[in-house]
């Protein structure tokens, strides 16, 4: 299995552009994290 560098990247939803969202969590202050295959970085989106 080849390793990959993931990113994390704080937007906001209108920010947020996505190219394969593979899945997506919520943490208990709200915030959603979403896995985004292609652009291989989980991005959290805030309020």
């Amino acid at each position: 299995m080849k390793a990959t560098t993931v990113s994390i990247m704080v937007s906001t939803l209108a920010d947020s552009s996505f190219n394969s969202p593979y899945s997506i969590a919520v943490d208990a202050r709200r915030m959603i994290y979403v896995a985004d295959s292609n652009n291989a970085l989980i991005r959290k989106i805030t309020p």
